[in-house]
């Protein structure tokens, strides 16, 4: 069903009996090792996608950088509620990348409780970036701190990349880009970001890219899990058993306990936060803004919350709320889908969706009975059926004609058509412009989520989820085996971080999809509220909105340049019934 943590997407298939749903729908793919996610951060997929270098040149210059003018901070101004009508759907997008969802927290001495205030760290000494070309963009490698607690102690590479203002004279200052995770590398990001943020954005922005600390490009962890879901290989065994579960898991901390030791109290969010912040001083920049999407979000978050006046402005796409970690980080993600299944079944009902399924009849019973009857030769046959309607039933635009096509050619004939569903499913996915990862590490993203205590860590967790499924989502019960995420982190040798405490921010604005199975906007709207920051809402399927929709490029586009805060709860209205 839903992964886990992974924000947005490419790592991890989720078990379906039909191979090419599962291949091409990244969307409902996300690596289930955590992570409002989408995700690169998000998830939403579109139908090209640039070849892009697997490797960026990390050649250094010599050359010394023009020192930029201070970026003064801008007060931003409110409009008046909006409804925004439907824009016209967007060609020539690209796919996707992985990520998985995030975390909140911090390794133990290290930090401070921020001061709202002022800006509380010191200057760390960082040495000025110095960028070389690099695929079409300029890549630079920085040298910061393992640990923030000793900044003048041992220190690790960044791998970071820049994409200049397309008109320097009108130059603002940087944008920072993070697209979830944790674990997926910005590089292709920033490659790919014309299709990301408006014109107007490109022309006035540098956009910057910082690789996680433990990723490919920016000192790796020397534990690789596998590339392919962990939790691929255990819904291979019937049944799947928690015990097995738990020594995967259990062999893998082992691994980045003995090869990286202590190291691993250093991988958390609120370090990915100031190593932001140390990147932003290579550069010379006084502030930064920053856009995140799924994990990002709450990496964005933290950083405005340690460096309130260092935050120009911060856009969080498609939210994750550390109000709901723990068990709620899969049940929340049940409850979803079975409310867009609720919604597409009064959509075909009332005629707003042109569906098949369609017969006059109550739609709510017919589905029970079909599902009834479809299930009636085991659990193999129902997680099918479930994972078959999981599958699309978070894409309003074009899953669900296909889903009611299907659906009553099952009514008709007792058979899924396989065949049409995996050339159909194809195009079943939202709009998207990110690009799919090809440095995403698993690693990584086990170590924050497992450091910042995202997932519970006491064994009772695990029965407490597959309880709590069976209740807020009884139409995809069979896919309890969602709940091993709640087994990765028991070994995990590194101790639960200390959570930093959110805080509002004048300079934060949330952005949530209204069915993102993913991360849901459930999440978003509670980190608007804990951030006391306006929600847009747009109104359509899919992780991430900033890819899928131009009514919120624009929104965003008048908050960057303009310091224009939209009201709260605007709406992108893009649902366009098929």
């Amino acid at each position: 069903m839903v992964p886990i943590l992974a924000g947005s997407l490419e790592s991890s298939i989720h078990s379906s009996p039909i191979p090419h749903i599962a291949k091409h729908n990244l969307d409902r793919v996300r690596s289930r090792l955590v992570i409002f996610a989408i995700a690169v951060a998000v998830a939403g997929f579109g139908v090209t996608s640039p070849d892009v270098a697997s490797a960026a040149t990390k050649k250094k210059t010599t050359a010394k950088r023009t020192t930029k003018k201070p970026t003064t901070k801008r007060t931003p101004t409110t409009q008046a509620p909006t409804t925004i009508a439907p824009a016209p759907v967007e060609s020539t997008l690209v796919p996707a990348s992985p990520t998985a969802l995030g975390s909140p927290l911090t390794n133990p001495a290290a930090n401070a409780a921020p001061n709202p205030a002022t800006n509380a760290a010191p200057k760390l000494g960082i040495a000025p970036a110095s960028f070389a070309p690099c695929a079409e963009i300029e890549c630079a490698e920085v040298l910061v701190p393992r640990s923030y607690a000793n900044p003048n102690g041992e220190r690790i590479a960044l791998f970071v990349s820049r994409r200049k203002a397309r008109v320097p004279e009108s130059r603002i200052g940087t944008l920072f880009l993070n697209p979830g995770g944790p674990g997926g590398p910005t590089f292709d990001l920033v490659r790919a970001a014309s299709a990301l943020v408006s014109p107007t954005v490109l022309d006035r922005f540098d956009l910057i890219g910082v690789d996680p600390r433990g990723t490919e490009r920016s000192t790796p962890l020397k534990c690789d899990a596998p590339r392919q879901s962990i939790d691929q290989r255990l819904l291979d065994e019937t049944p799947i058993e928690a015990r097995t579960a738990r020594r995967t898991y259990s062999a893998i901390a082992q691994r980045c306990r003995d090869a990286e030791g202590t190291r691993l109290d250093y991988m958390d969010t609120e370090t990915a936060a100031r190593d932001l912040d140390a990147v932003r001083e290579s550069l010379n920049e006084e502030t930064i803004s920053y856009l995140g999407i799924s994990y990002g979000t709450y990496l964005g978050a933290v950083y405005a919350t340690l460096f309130p006046a260092r935050t120009r402005s911060a856009i969080l796409d498609s939210a994750i709320d550390p109000n709901h970690f723990g068990t709620s980080i899969v049940v929340d993600r049940f409850q979803a889908t079975e409310r867009a299944l609720d919604t597409f079944l009064a959509a075909c009902s009332d005629g707003r969706l042109k569906c098949n399924f369609n017969d006059g009849t109550n739609l709510t019973e017919k589905y029970r009975l079909l599902r009834e009857r479809m299930t009636q030769g085991g659990p193999a046959l129902e997680v099918q059926f479930d994972n078959i309607i999981s599958s699309l039933i978070g894409f309003p635009r074009n899953g669900w004609p296909i889903l009611g096509r299907a659906m009553q050619e099952l009514w008709a004939t007792g058979r899924w058509n396989t065949r049409q569903l995996s050339t159909d499913n194809q195009s079943t996915r939202e709009p998207s412009t990110i690009q799919p990862f090809d440095t995403f590490s698993n690693t990584t993203n086990i170590a924050v989520n497992c450091r910042d205590g995202i997932i519970p860590r006491d064994l009772g967790s695990y029965q407490r989820v597959r309880t709590d499924i069976a209740v807020v989502a009884p139409r995809f019960a069979s896919l309890t085996s969602d709940a091993l995420v709640t087994i990765t982190c028991l070994d995990w040798a590194s101790p639960i971080a200390t959570q930093v405490p959110l805080r509002p921010s004048a300079s934060v604005m949330v952005i949530g999809n209204t069915l993102d199975l993913t991360t849901p906007l459930l999440w978003s709207e509670g980190l608007a509220a804990t951030m006391g920051a306006p929600l847009v809402v747009r109104e359509g399927g899919g992780h991430g909105a900033v890819d899928k929709s131009a009514c919120v490029r624009d929104i965003v586009a008048r908050f960057l340049v303009d310091s224009q805060r939209p009201a709260d709860r605007t709406t992108c209205a893009e649902l366009v019934w098929q």
